[in-house]
């Protein structure tokens, strides 16, 4: 049989892959594939041997890079039936031969649809070594190379930039991980590219960076997001960071009119760690463009990033800033790739010399007044026109007042943090001798007079007044406090500004992330300010309209709560034949315990340390412990005689460190002997990362026991309604933050599992309704409603994501996600 199309071909190249799927990793099979395939294409000639498998002949070029591929390939089909490998390799070697025009015509399509074959089956794993095409097909063509120029790409990964060069350079890429390397020669060879000029080698791009001494018309490099140098492993100089080494190191490789791209996280463009840095690139003028993006655009990390375009000649004292945001539209495609860069159209505006909304023009100089901060956004809002705060408002200086546990200082206080704060553009007063007092943090400022109070992080501001005093009050760090200047501004009129979208706009593009603003650049934001007739004047009208408003939402309310009816779902029956039966268990449990530790112990003292094996990480008395909790969590429940959703909200919410949490969750479900299924647990450490680039571990408010429910029955419903109960049964787990442009951080966490899909037209209201049920192996309805009463307890948000359609990830082997968010509790906030 022929095949009519490319994909048709691929198709069944890939069906071959997956038959070895779990003898080597998939993207082992890939590769022996690729490699077959391009040797076909590439007319070089091989044979199949008993005791070799596959051997090359010697007459072709680029003899170094094809043997290096003949060990790995044969390493990998070593792992292969022997029998099994000889007949795939000439099945494969037959099938080329009998569409060999149709393949030799689309070869280059050929190899890109397995290798985005490949990726699918990575899911978030697959942007670990490679960007989006379209990305890395922007980076390559931003720079317009001469016949002959040389181009360096260090971090090469699967040679993505090399793919889309101009025949007419030469391009030596350097990455360190021997598959990558392969795919990356590969690739270039399957595009054409002349095997003379496009090499890709084996090397440590950091300890080894341009081996040869040589200079370069262009370098470019897509360095690893964040990564921490040891001065002790590399000569690195002053530079902290894999980006900080190839900005550095790569100026200095380049000839007198050569250009660098750097692809680079957000972090690089306001963080600490790299400001020397970017002070450098000023000082010297070395900086021409910054693209900045937004986030979720990167498959395996939720963070933002930007290219910057260094140029060794640069003439002017200008730099490009390109927001890029508006290049990126939501597609039709999976959620894996939902976000899609318009790369044409944001690459020809770059080139063009006139400014728009998007792109603007930053002097060297107002890149020094911004203290070398890169972030593309705040430079928009500073052509903004009206009165900067610092014009009527005046910073309360207060010091810190440092509070151990060992001092002898109050109990209590009046505090106000965060959450004290107002959201409400007419209830902003804050009356500080009516605060009741509440335990404090170590760390506060006292303030002794009225004041305007606003939030310095996580995008908002909160506009809050506190007009009277008579001992003073204490405020968060987190929280500024300033004085108004009564002859400039109405004080009403100020705080509705300050609620202003527009203001919202500035605020957004100062913010980078978790990041506190500083008093500098939150008394740089403008505001509309007529004379103070007119601001009384615009004040009056704005209340009249927010309480028709008002009025209109508290009708909608009473509306839809009349509508509503709670619904109680007790089963006294069963709880009345459970309690008698749990009570013994717990009592015999009891026993047990005091009978191993009081008698047994004494015979042999080290029977608690016992384990199953030396493969597992708990010992009995963990086991011991884990089962009393566990029997004690259920003779309560059954012994309360009131329904779930009381049982939830009488729980206490405390901040607690929910990615440690998950990973021990995840440690103790596979440690579990009955345990068949794979469980990944996959962690967005990039989106973790503050902005001096250390590992952060971000609290919620929430519930211990309550959060281990909704892990349990997220699991729970993935055994019995998703599992197929075969060896390809797996759960993945990925955290992430992500960090939205105007809104608070979020914790998100993906909980996906393999098999069977929800049954079709399921909906997301039927599944979070209790005693919901549908389909053939419907429960009881309960597991649904309690999952969605937990995630709304801990003030977070529930989307079930079917893998299958197109809002899935696109990986085939993926059947159902549950997505669910929670606001990062700020440590501030537990004071209440």
């Amino acid at each position: 049989m022929k095949y009519e199309s490319v994909d048709e071909v691929a198709q069944w190249q890939w069906n071959i892959i997956e038959l070895f799927d779990g003898k080597s990793p998939i993207e082992d099979n890939v590769l022996v594939v690729l490699f077959l395939n391009t040797l076909k294409y590439k007319n070089i000639a091989f044979k199949i041997k008993k005791d070799q498998f596959l051997v090359l002949d010697q007459d072709f070029p680029q003899l170094d890079f094809l043997k290096f591929c003949e060990l790995q390939i044969n390493a990998i089909l070593r792992l292969w039936n022997i029998y099994d490998s000889k007949g795939i390799l000439k099945l494969l070697d037959k099938k080329y031969d009998a569409d060999k025009v149709l393949i030799e015509e689309n070869f280059g399509e050929l190899f890109e649809i397995l290798l985005n074959k490949t990726h699918l089956s990575r899911g978030r794993r697959s942007g670990e070594d490679t960007l989006p095409n379209e990305i890395s097909e922007l980076a390559a063509k931003l720079v317009d190379l001469d016949n002959n120029s040389k181009v360096y790409n260090p971090f090469a990964g699967y040679a993505s930039f090399g793919v889309h060069l101009k025949n007419n350079v030469s391009y030596l890429g350097q990455e360190l991980l021997p598959n990558n390397v392969i795919i990356g020669g590969l690739r270039l060879m399957a595009h054409d590219k002349s095997t003379e000029q496009f090499h890709v080698e084996m090397e440590d791009s950091i300890s080894n960076w341009n081996s040869n001494g040589d200079t370069f018309d262009l370098i470019i490099a897509n360095p690893p997001f964040g990564y921490k140098l040891s001065k002790n492993n590399y000569d690195v100089r002053y530079a902290v960071t894999a980006e900080d080494f190839v900005v550095d190191r790569g100026v200095e490789a380049l000839k007198p009119d050569g250009k660098l791209i750097a692809i680079v996280s957000g972090n690089f463009l306001s963080s600490n760690t790299n400001k020397s840095t970017r002070k450098r690139l000023v000082e010297n003028n070395l900086l021409s463009t910054v693209i900045m993006f937004p986030d979720n655009l990167l498959t395996n990390t939720s963070i933002p990033f930007a290219i910057l375009i260094l140029d060794k000649n640069k003439q002017d004292k200008n730099v490009k800033m390109v927001d890029a945001r508006s290049y990126v539209k939501i597609s039709d495609s999976n959620r894996l790739n939902r976000l899609r860069l318009d790369s044409k159209k944001l690459l020809s505006e770059v080139e063009e010399t006139e400014l728009s909304d998007k792109i603007t023009l930053v002097s060297n100089a107002d890149l020094k007044k911004q203290d070398y901060n890169f972030t593309v956004r705040r430079y928009f809002s500073l052509d903004f026109e009206g009165v900067a705060l610092s014009e009527l408002l005046t910073p309360i200086k207060s010091n810190i007042q440092h509070v151990s546990k060992k001092e002898s200082f109050n109990d209590k206080v009046k505090y106000i943090g965060i959450k004290q704060l107002k959201e409400d553009p007419l209830n902003y007063f804050l009356n500080a001798d009516q605060l009741s007092l509440t335990k404090h943090p170590n760390q506060m400022r006292l303030i002794n007079e009225p004041c305007l109070l606003l939030v310095n992080r996580n995008n908002q501001l909160k506009p809050t007044y506190v007009n009277t005093t008579k001992t003073g009050f204490f405020i968060s760090l987190f929280v500024s406090a300033f004085r108004v200047d009564f002859k400039k501004v109405d004080l009403d009129y100020l705080i509705n500004q300050l609620h202003a979208d527009y203001v919202k706009k500035q605020l957004s593009g100062l913010y980078s992330s978790l990041y506190i603003l500083s008093k500098k650049d939150m008394l740089t934001i403008k505001i509309k300010l007529p004379d103070l007739e007119t601001q009384r004047s615009e004040v009056k009208g704005f209340k009249e309209a927010y309480s028709q408003e008002q009025k209109r939402e508290l009708d909608l309310f009473n509306k839809i709560h009349g509508l509503e009816s709670e619904l109680v779902n007790q089963n006294a029956f069963l709880r009345h034949t459970l309690a008698g039966p749990v009570s013994n268990i717990l009592d015999t449990m009891q026993n047990l315990n005091a009978i191993i530790k009081e008698k047994v112990a004494l015979d042999i003292p080290d029977v608690l340390d016992f384990k199953r094996s030396d493969k597992h990480i708990y010992n009995l008395g963990d086991y011991l412990t884990f089962l009393e909790d566990d029997i004690h969590k259920v003779h309560q429940t059954i012994s309360k005689r009131i329904d779930a959703g009381a049982v939830i909200q009488e729980k206490d919410l405390t901040p607690f460190d929910v990615v440690r949490f998950c990973q021990q969750y995840v440690q103790r479900i596979i440690s579990k002997a009955d345990t068949e299924f794979e469980f990944d647990l996959q962690i967005d450490e990039s989106s973790l990362m503050d902005k001096n680039g250390k590992l952060i571990y971000p609290k919620i408010l929430a519930n211990r026991d309550l959060f281990k429910d909704l892990l349990d029955n997220l699991l729970d419903n993935a055994k019995k309604y998703g599992f197929q109960n075969n060896d390809q049964d797996k759960i993945e787990f990925f955290i992430s933050m992500i960090h939205y442009e105007s809104t608070k951080s979020q914790f998100m966490i993906l909980f996906s599992n393999t098999g069977n899909p929800l049954p079709e037209n399921f909906s997301h209201e039927e599944f979070i309704r209790k005693g919901g049920k549908f389909g053939d192996k419907s429960g009881d309805g309960f597991g649904g409603w309690y999952i969605n009463e937990i995630v709304k307890r801990f003030n977070g948000d529930l989307h079930i994501i079917d893998e299958t359609g197109q809002e899935g990830l696109g990986v085939s082997y993926l059947a159902t996600s549950f997505e669910i968010s929670f606001p990062i509790h700020i440590e501030d906030e537990e004071y209440i």
